[in-house]
């Protein structure tokens, strides 16, 4: 009994100095904000802007259509939307503005649709999915959702593949499938303990 009881409050006496020690923890903080500020933490936003960057074809200061059978045009980093007309041109900061805008947006879909309770690979891997998509189209991949929510990665990874979405776009829906795999994301979590 008393080894218990040695055991609980060297546990609760650790628990007092981490909490004592990290700052954020220190301030007199509203929980939402609480929330935000381990949320970002948890989502590494430059990996992400970096494999949009690459996944979106870097940046385009001209509307396009990727496909022809498009409603509407594309500019920047993969923006999309009745707000971008043809023959539109933008600067290198606009850009960059409306990326920066659609990476907000992207991941407040995830956190609508999935949560933020989630490794930071998924996350991201979610939000790359969420940025190319957007939430209305995202929302239909109901058994992928529902599996991310029960934290059965390796079966998401596999059922996203099963999509129209993964058929049009192999390579990129494959590198974001495999950051569901939970030999991925085990890896991942040793190389980050490790330093």
């Amino acid at each position: 009994m008393h080894i218990i009881l040695l055991v609980v409050v060297v546990f609760l006496l650790m628990l007092g100095l981490w909490v004592g020690s990290d700052p954020l923890l220190q301030e007199k903080v509203v929980p939402e904000k609480l929330i935000k500020i381990y949320w970002e933490r948890k989502v590494d936003r430059e990996r992400l802007k970096n494999e949009l960057l690459r996944d979106e074809g870097g940046i385009k200061l001209q509307a396009y259509k990727p496909v022809a059978t498009e409603k509407h045009f594309t500019i920047g980093v993969g923006h999309y939307g009745a707000d971008v007309t043809q023959g539109m041109k933008i600067t290198k900061e606009k850009a960059l503005e409306l990326f920066e805008k659609d990476i907000d947006t992207a991941l407040q879909d995830v956190k609508a649709l999935i949560g933020t309770n989630h490794p930071p690979q998924v996350l991201e891997g979610f939000a790359n999915m969420a940025f190319q998509l957007g939430r209305t189209k995202l929302r239909k991949f109901t058994e992928t959702i529902k599996l991310i929510k029960a934290k059965k990665y390796d079966a998401a990874s596999i059922e996203m593949l099963d999509s129209d979405w993964a058929d049009q776009t192999k390579e990129r829906a494959k590198r974001v499938a495999n950051k569901f795999k939970v030999k991925n994301i085990k890896e991942k979590f040793r190389k980050a303990s490790n330093g």
